[in-house]
C-alpha cells in the first residue's frame, strides 16, 4: 500500500511504531480484514506464518506512556482487540451451526494472539480459551463427542501455566500498580498463592474476587485481575476438564458426583485426586465439586451467566 502524504514525520512515526510492534500497513490490514472478514477468515488470516503478523497489543495505561508518536497505532491496536473480540461474541451468541469450524478459528485466534504479545491481546486469547473450554465441557457432560476428542482439543489449546513471579513481571509496563511495586514483584515467591501475592503489592482481595468481565479490564487495565482470570483459565483446564476426563475414562457418572456422599467419587478415581491440583490458587486435589461445576454450567441459567460475563461482557 502506497501512503503519497508520508512526509519525514511521518516515516519517522512509522519506525518509532515499528519498534513497538506495529506499522501503518499493519494496522491498515487488519482494520479492513476484522471489519469485513467472517471470523474463520480472520482465523486463517491471523495463522498465516507468511503473511501479515497480529500486532501487539497493549494496555491502555502503557499507551498512555508511550512517547506520542507511538500513541495513535498503539491505540488502533488495542481498538482492533476490542473489534475482533465483537466478533467472536457475535459468533458465540450466534451459535454458528459449524460448530467444529468455529473452534479451529478459535484455537488459531488464541495461537496468534499469544505470539503478538501485550495485555490486551492477553485478555482477549484469555476469554477466547473460556469459549473453547465452555464448548469441551459442553461435550463431557452431555456426551456429543467423543473423550479423546475432548483431550485433543485441551491439547491444542495450550493453556499458559501461570507462573505469578513470571507474569506479573511481565506485566509490569501494563498496569499502574505493578509499575509502583516493582521490588514487591520481583521479591515474589513460588510457594506463595494469587492472594498472598496480591497483598505482597499492595492490593487487596476485591480486585481479585470481583466478576472483571472483558470490557471493563480493557478499559480499566488491572495485571491483578487478568493473572486471577489467567489462573482461573488454567484452573478450569488442569483440574475441572482434566479431572472430568479422567472420571469418565474411568466410567463415571453424573449421579456419582454427590458433594453429601462422595464415596462413590472416591471408590471412582481410587485415590488419583491428589494427581489434580493447582497451587496457586490452593487446589490440592480433584473434589467432587470440580467436576460437577461442569456439568451445572449446562444445566443453571445462572451459572452459566456467571461464566459467560467472564469472556464475553
Amino acid at each position: 500500500m502506497k501512503h503519497p502524504l508520508l512526509t519525514v514525520t511521518a516515516l519517522w512515526m512509522l519506525a518509532v511504531a515499528s519498534s513497538n510492534g506495529q506499522t501503518i500497513e499493519q494496522i491498515a490490514f487488519w482494520k479492513k480484514t476484522v471489519s469485513e472478514k467472517p471470523l474463520t477468515q480472520i482465523a486463517n488470516a491471523m495463522s498465516n506464518t507468511t503473511g501479515v503478523p497480529w500486532p501487539i497489543a497493549s494496555s491502555a495505561y502503557r499507551v498512555q506512556a508511550m512517547p506520542a508518536a507511538q500513541r495513535p497505532l498503539a491505540q488502533e491496536a488495542t481498538s482492533l482487540v476490542k473489534a475482533l473480540h465483537g466478533k467472536v461474541r457475535e459468533d458465540f451468541e450466534g451459535s454458528s451451526s459449524d460448530r467444529d469450524a468455529m473452534l479451529e478459528a478459535y484455537l488459531g485466534m488464541v495461537a496468534s494472539l499469544d505470539k503478538a504479545g501485550g495485555y490486551s491481546n492477553m485478555l482477549l486469547a484469555d476469554a477466547i480459551r473460556k469459549l473453547v473450554i465452555f464448548r469441551v465441557s459442553e461435550w463431557l457432560t452431555k456426551g456429543v463427542q467423543p473423550v479423546a476428542k475432548a483431550e485433543t482439543v485441551m491439547d491444542r489449546l495450550n493453556v499458559p501455566v501461570v507462573n505469578l513471579r513470571a507474569v506479573l513481571e511481565r506485566l509490569i509496563p501494563e498496569d499502574a500498580v505493578l509499575s509502583e511495586h516493582r521490588e514487591q514483584v520481583e521479591k515474589l515467591t513460588p510457594e506463595q498463592n494469587i492472594f498472598a501475592a496480591a497483598e505482597a503489592i499492595g492490593s487487596d482481595w476485591m480486585t481479585l474476587t470481583s466478576a472483571h468481565g472483558f470490557t471493563e479490564l480493557i478499559e480499566k487495565p488491572s495485571a491483578l485481575a487478568l493473572t486471577m482470570r489467567m489462573a482461573q483459565t488454567e484452573l478450569l483446564a488442569t483440574v475441572s476438564i482434566r479431572g472430568l476426563i479422567a472420571f469418565l475414562k474411568k466410567g463415571g457418572t453424573y449421579q456419582e458426583l454427590n458433594p453429601a456422599d462422595i464415596t462413590a467419587f472416591q471408590k471412582r478415581m481410587a485415590g488419583s485426586e491428589k494427581s489434580f491440583r493447582y497451587l496457586p490458587l490452593g487446589v490440592r486435589y480433584l473434589s467432587v465439586s470440580h467436576p460437577r461445576s461442569l456439568f451445572e454450567l449446562h444445566s443453571d441459567p445462572a451459572a452459566r451467566k456467571v461464566y459467560m460475563q467472564a469472556a464475553l461482557n
